[in-house]
């Protein structure tokens, strides 16, 4: 007779593989499958939503591959003892569950989620934790992906159409709800900086030594070019004129750590630390959360539970000492309604072998460096010492003001001075330096003052006027822009991380080490949508709507139609607004072409009345799109296949998670820059051999000033850019 079993059911492989290894040793057997992510999905190829009445119904197709896995896991289900559902813990998660309830016809069933993925959470949630589906959570999250689909798609339409009937020399691709809000907070940006003009100006300064400590004191006015003569003459008075101490205030001022970690502020971390893009940062966390090193990474919260709090105050006593260490928790204020949904983000574990100084040994005794390597090395470090420094105490800094007067002249000079180091005596500067940019740099400048007394004669050792120059408004890096997004309330954990790709990948936006460009493009489409529909790029608008999901998602709302129903007739105004028939756009030739290729090749037929959209079109290639030749085994994911398709050579494992991508056009244009001809069957050798470890060797390759190199190309991973083709100088021809 079979053994009896319970079914666990998750998103992610790797995440039902940790699982199953802490289920093995239970008393009871456990079966772990995994979703694969999102099982159902609006349709590619139409709108995909009816009004009916003063409803919305969503016409839910599988996604590819997925009907068949919603079967096996029907029948699993039914030989199961009980079957527990446990996608993540947010909102897409709980629509993931539902899916999987419903398709899969489950009637009973315990819906469960996990902040982390360790025995002991896995173990207490199945036994104290279960539930049924949150009706509220998933319809917010209907709420999210209809509204999202009434306004992205007629207004990507809709702005196409106006620009082809305006003749005008851009083609934007479409926009969308948050992508607009984002796009106009940088394209207002840029127009202030285009704006601006740099004045030069000039600031007086005094040196002081006094008790053999060298200080610098200056004079807040600033000088402009015409003031030149002034200046010379407010320089020869206090030259000639006595310095006197006026004011010596001295101070001492606590600086608390930073708050524990939310989506955002990892995000800015990772890129101000290590140089990663958002969606590299997610990804890196995605793994480190599944395999049971950190908690869940799509978090607003800066809650911290008791029990970790409890861990990390013992180790740091051990440590550190208790007159280090604080007792009871310390307190950071909540920003938003919806902050304590999850955990912030922290390492599972604290102690010593956790440290990062000793997680490569668990991580080879776990079997897990076949996924983690040097980049979740850096971002768990990170993780590790932001969240420790919470239960340290403030470090304390001397900010001691100091005056000087010269002839009713003015001049200030303020210490900053680490007196106790407290919670900065851990990965201080490195902590520090995932919150700042340039313009802080200042803050963390060591400054002391010696001691005064009001009245004391100062013998200045140099003065002089310093030029300076009037400084334009910040450009937004990555960091700085993930974080005021977060903060302005428009977009969720959920997205941040995939705006600025949606920004590049449509052209609107460019990066250009590590800053945010508007292209002549993106300015065309922002001023289109303020002209057209200002309330798509209006920060409040974007606030108001997260925050009625909120409400949905709390049962303070009951429905989500009356919200969908407001965008769709938002859309309604701006179409009769425009006066534009939205007629069904047809394919290129080329698309008919690789479509009909595609149905010989496979042997299918293709659809009556195909060929009369290129949205149709466009989703019959993407569902039937040919795999070709596989040429290894992913150095991502270490599991999937790598198979070379039309634009990309891409992961098998993709639905899973996986990231792996190298672009062929950026292929070709590596090859080209060094005049390597190439072909398709060369490009695909080329990589098959780099991905063997046996990279393919080139001689005679042209170089700077006609000067030719030998070297091999391998593929290389760049942190913010992704996969891409390089030279290895070091390997030697076979």
């Amino acid at each position: 007779m079979e053994q009896e079993f319970n079914l666990l059911i998750v998103e992610s492989p790797t995440k039902s593989k940790t699982i199953a290894k802490y289920l093995q040793d239970e008393p009871e057997r456990w079966v772990v499958m995994a979703t694969l992510g999102h099982i159902l999905n609006l349709p590619d190829d139409e709108h995909g939503i009816e009004q009916r009445g003063e409803a919305f119904v969503g016409k839910w197709v599988y996604e590819k591959g997925k009907k068949k896995l919603v079967e096996e896991i029907a029948e699993t289900a039914k030989k199961a003892k009980a079957v527990w559902v446990a996608t993540d813990p947010d909102r897409e998660g709980e629509k993931i569950a539902l899916d999987v309830v419903a398709r899969a016809e489950l009637k009973q069933y315990h819906r469960v989620t996990f902040n982390e993925i360790t025995r002991s959470e896995i173990l207490t949630a199945i036994k104290e934790r279960a539930r049924t589906l949150d009706v509220r959570i998933t319809e917010a999250q209907r709420a999210r992906r209809y509204i999202d689909r009434e306004v992205g798609y007629p207004i990507s339409q809709l702005l196409r159409a106006d620009f082809k009937r305006s003749c005008s020399e851009h083609r934007p691709s479409g926009v969308g709800r948050v992508l607009s809000a984002a796009l106009h907070i940088l394209a207002e940006n840029e127009k202030r900086i285009e704006a601006f003009v740099s004045e030069p100006y000039w600031q007086i300064v005094v040196d002081y030594v006094t008790e053999g400590i060298p200080f610098r004191a200056t004079n807040q006015l600033k000088f402009k070019e015409e003031n030149a003569e002034q200046l010379q003459e407010v320089i020869h008075l206090v030259r000639k004129n006595v310095h006197i101490v006026e004011e010596f205030k001295p101070n001492n001022h606590d600086i608390a750590p930073y708050p524990p970690l939310t989506t955002s502020r990892l995000q800015r971390g990772g890129f101000y630390l290590f140089g990663f893009a958002p969606n590299h940062t997610m990804d890196l966390a995605q793994q480190l959360f599944e395999l049971g090193y950190i908690t869940y990474h799509r978090t607003d919260s800066y809650r911290i539970s008791d029990t970790a709090i409890t861990e990390m105050t013992k180790v740091l006593t051990d440590f550190f000492g208790a007159e280090h260490t604080l007792v009871a928790r310390r307190e950071f204020r909540k920003t938003k309604k919806n902050a304590d949904a999850h955990e912030a983000v922290r390492p599972t574990y604290f102690e010593e072998e956790y440290f990062p100084s000793n997680i490569d040994e668990i991580w080879r005794q776990k079997g897990d460096t076949n996924i983690l390597g040097k980049d979740h090395h850096k971002l768990y470090e990170f993780i590790f010492y932001r969240t420790i420094a919470v239960q340290l105490k403030n470090a304390v800094y001397d900010t001691t003001q100091v005056v000087t007067s010269v002839a009713g002249i003015k001049f200030k000079a303020q210490a900053n001075h680490a007196i106790y180091q407290g919670w900065e005596m851990i990965g201080g500067r490195f902590i520090k330096a995932s919150e700042r940019n340039e313009r802080d740099e200042w803050k963390d400048r060591e400054i002391q003052l010696p001691s005064m007394t009001i009245g004391d004669t100062l013998a200045p050792v140099n003065i002089e006027a310093i030029e300076k120059k009037t400084r334009q408004p910040d450009r937004y890096g990555i960091g700085r822009f993930i974080t005021t997004l977060d903060d302005a309330g428009i977009a969720r954990p959920s997205t941040l991380d995939t705006i600025i790709p949606s920004l590049t990948a449509k052209d609107y936006v460019f990066v250009r080490n590590g800053m945010l460009y508007v292209s002549e493009l993106g300015k065309a489409v922002d001023a289109w949508v303020m002209a057209k529909c200002p309330w798509m790029a209006d920060r409040d608008h974007a606030k108001d709507f997260e925050d009625k999901l909120d409400l949905i998602a709390s049962g303070e709302i009951d429905t989500a139609d009356d919200l969908i129903n407001e965008y769709h007739k938002l859309v309604q105004i701006l179409r009769d607004d425009l006066g534009i028939d939205l007629q069904v756009g047809k394919p290129t030739p080329s698309q008919i072409e690789y479509a009909t290729n595609i149905a010989k090749q496979k042997k299918i037929e293709i659809p009556e009345g195909l060929f009369g959209s290129d949205t149709a079109t466009a989703a019959f290639i993407k569902r039937n799109q040919i795999l070709k030749v596989e040429v290894g085994i992913c150095p991502e994911c270490k599991v999937g296949k790598i198979v070379m398709r039309e634009k990309m050579f891409g992961c098998s494992e993709f639905k899973g998670g996986c990231k792996f991508v190298l672009w062929i056009k950026n292929a070709e244009l590596f090859l080209d820059r060094f005049k390597i001809e190439h072909t398709e069957h060369f490009l695909k050798e080329l990589v098959q051999k780099a991905l063997e470890k046996k990279p393919m060797h080139l001689t005679g390759i042209p170089g700077k000033g006609g000067n030719n190199f030998d070297a091999a190309i391998i593929l290389t991973k760049h942190e913010t850019y992704g996969w891409q083709l390089g030279f290895d100088f070091k390997v030697k021809k076979l």
